[in-house]
């Protein structure tokens, strides 16, 4: 009980002798990233919350902007100025702008704290020369359909350009190209930005991986952007089995793709050894272009050996048979009956060892002990 006492009055006097610290707050207008334009300027208004005390409010221009200022402060509010002068020169790159409010009160008898709150503002300097970034997208199509490119262009430099324009090349799996087609051409701001949309006649290509590789040009100079994507076909593509297997019962899994941009209902397989059905899986549903499996327990009764079989996979009413191997491995053979006798002596000895030990431990400790005793008797006689 007194420990309970001396534990609350030490409470108690930690709460009178400590001030309260404030919960100093800056509220305004989230600005940043600022894009950095000679001669541009701004203003942005704040608030002070969460405070009594007099304040002090600085920025700070990490060095690099000089003409920032903030207003008189008013009622806890006030104004931040941002100036970038049209003659200053910036070097490319990100830079900071620190603005920091600070309670300035004297300092307290006791206990006291200084509060302080800061925001930084991001400033990005871009190029003073002509540049651009440049980005490719395609969507996965089914087979039949026409591919329509995405192609973003972002002027990076402050300079406008007076013409971009890009020609995307198509590329199969093998990296062969099999078509392009060219954008129109158009004028760009500076820092402003461009989408295209170009469209190519691709009702015809098989299915199967592409890719879409641009040579964005622009006024002179050119960056390339890449993509890829998928054109499909209502199927079920196989990318791996159990080849494997030991008489008796096995885990069997099939990993499976949908290979098309609709979703596949009632996905499941046969396994054929022989021309014997051995086994059908159970059904599941694959989204578009998605990955999935199908597992079984089956019963092997083939001696070792390869075997033909056969994957029949059924989706949406259809179904695609695929030819496969499978090796039946010899059984997993038992120890032999030596061999499980000499685990056991094995197993065993282990076991006695640790027994003997103890048992040597404690005869020692008990003939300590008894000798100890025996000396202690013949003193005291």
């Amino acid at each position: 009980m007194n420990i309970n006492v001396g534990i609350f009055a030490v409470v108690l006097f930690l709460i009178f002798i400590i001030p309260s610290v404030s919960a100093l707050g800056l509220a305004g207008q989230k600005i940043g990233p600022i894009d950095y334009k000679p001669g541009f300027s701004m203003t942005n208004h704040y608030s002070i919350i969460g405070t009594d005390k007099p304040v002090e409010v600085s920025v700070d221009g990490g060095g690099v902007f000089q003409a920032l200022s903030v207003t008189e402060l008013i009622n806890n509010e006030f104004d931040l100025v941002i100036n970038f002068p049209a003659d200053q020169y910036v070097p490319p790159g990100s830079y900071f702008i620190g603005l920091t409010v600070k309670e300035v009160a004297p300092p307290e008898e006791g206990i006291s704290s200084q509060v302080a709150v800061s925001k930084n503002i991001e400033v990005i300097v871009y190029s003073y020369d002509k540049d651009i970034q440049a980005s490719l997208s395609a969507p996965n199509i089914n087979q039949g359909r026409n591919i329509t490119f995405q192609l973003g262009v972002q002027s990076m430099g402050y300079p406008n350009i007076d013409e971009v324009y890009a020609r995307i090349n198509i590329l199969n799996s093998s990296r062969n190209k099999v078509g392009m087609v060219e954008t129109d051409r158009k004028t760009l701001p500076g820092l402003g930005s461009l989408s295209f949309t170009p469209f190519y006649d691709s009702h015809l290509f098989p299915s199967g991986n592409y890719y879409g590789e641009a040579l964005v040009f622009y006024d002179g100079k050119y960056k390339t952007a890449n993509t890829t994507f998928l054109i499909g076909i209502m199927d079920l593509i196989l990318h791996n089995y159990t080849y494997e297997l030991y008489p008796g019962f096995n885990e069997f899994e099939i990993t499976i793709s949908n290979g098309w941009g609709n979703g596949l209902q009632n996905v499941y397989a046969k396994l054929f050894i022989d021309d014997q059905e051995i086994v059908q899986t159970p059904s599941i549903d694959l989204s578009p272009w998605q990955q999935g499996s199908l597992k079984a327990i089956v019963n092997i009764e083939k001696e070792p050996g390869i075997y033909n079989a056969t994957l029949q996979l059924y989706f949406e009413g259809e179904h695609k048979e695929v030819p496969i191997q499978l090796t039946v491995l010899a059984p997993l053979q038992p120890p032999a009956p030596r061999e499980i006798e000499k685990e056991l002596q094995i197993a065993k000895v282990f076991t006695f060892i640790p027994a003997v030990i103890s048992t040597i431990i404690i005869l020692i400790v008990i003939s300590i002990y008894l000798l100890r005793r025996k000396r202690k008797t013949g003193n005291e006689i």
